[in-house]
């Protein structure tokens, strides 16, 4: 409630906003210390469990990149424009451009099911190629294969989450 208020709050002064916040303050902030409820021997003992575990793991090799990559160039420019404040319009710019480019291409595509599609302003903001249609569909039948291949790996099949995720409803 006395969020409502803060926000939704009339303040005919500002030593009246001022006294607003801070009871605001006075009432939000009721720290406490933090109590361990562990004990020294239960959390070395699951650190050591833990070690075992990541001990067995198999290394993975990541090469060094001499070249940095193309989002770092994107990301340093994002960053200037940032600086700015021309990021977030001009990316919203593209993203409408890249909705209208998608729009039109898509016109008249549905999902196999049936389903309608997304706006193409929502797909783009997903990522760049996501505004085609096409692309957006592609792209979830690659993410539920590779769902389903998961789940079949751990004994499970996407059967048996459906069953459960409807019986839970």
């Amino acid at each position: 409630m006395a969020d409502q208020r803060q926000a939704r709050g009339n303040h005919r002064s500002v030593r009246s906003l001022g006294a607003s916040i801070r009871s605001w303050i006075a009432s939000w902030n009721d720290a406490k210390p933090f109590v361990w409820h562990k004990t020294v021997d239960a959390i070395l003992d699951s650190l050591a469990v833990y070690r075992q575990r990541i001990e067995g793991a198999r290394t993975v090799t990541v090469a060094r990149v001499a070249v940095p990559a193309r989002w770092g160039l994107r990301r340093s420019l994002l960053d200037a424009l940032e600086k700015l404040h021309l990021a977030r319009p001009l990316v919203r710019t593209y993203e409408r451009a890249l909705a209208a480019k998608g729009a039109v291409a898509s016109r008249g595509t549905r999902a196999a099911d049936g389903l309608p599609l997304p706006p193409a302003t929502l797909r783009a903001q997903v990522g760049p190629k996501h505004a085609d249609a096409r692309y957006f569909l592609a792209s979830g039948r690659r993410h539920e294969q590779l769902i389903t291949d998961v789940l079949g790996e751990g004994g499970t099949s996407i059967e048996q989450v459906r069953a459960a995720t409807i019986g839970s409803i």
